[in-house]
C-alpha cells in the first residue's frame, strides 16, 4: 500500500486504486464524485428563449409572455411584480406611502 507523502504530487495520466481512493483527509473520491454530479443533476444545462430562468429561487420568465415588453437596458432589473417572503412590494409602498 503506497501512501501519500504530504506536501509531495504524484502525477499520472491513470491512478487506480484496488479498493477505495481517498484523498485529503481521508475523503473518499468516488462518494465525492456522486455528490457532485447529484447536485449539478438539478442545473439547467440548455437555456432557450421559451424556458424561465431559475436562479437560486428567483424564477425569471421569458419576455414574450407579455403582450407590452420593453427591455431592461445594462445593469436594471425590470419586473411587473415583485413579491418578497410573499409580500406584493408595490403593495407595501403604497401602503407606507398613505401613512
Amino acid at each position: 500500500m503506497f501512501t501519500g507523502i504530504i506536501g509531495t504530487t504524484i502525477t499520472a495520466p491513470t491512478i487506480k486504486a484496488s479498493s477505495t481512493l481517498l484523498y485529503g483527509n481521508n475523503i473518499n473520491v468516488a462518494t465525492k464524485i456522486s455528490s457532485i454530479e447529484t447536485s449539478s443533476n438539478g442545473k439547467q444545462n440548455v437555456l432557450t428563449y421559451d424556458d424561465d430562468l431559475v436562479i437560486n429561487s428567483i424564477v425569471v420568465k421569458p419576455g414574450f409572455t407579455k403582450v407590452n415588453y420593453t427591455e431592461a437596458v445594462d445593469g436594471e432589473i425590470r419586473c411587473d411584480i415583485l413579491t418578497v417572503a410573499d409580500v406584493n412590494i408595490s403593495t407595501l409602498i403604497a401602503s407606507k406611502q398613505n401613512t
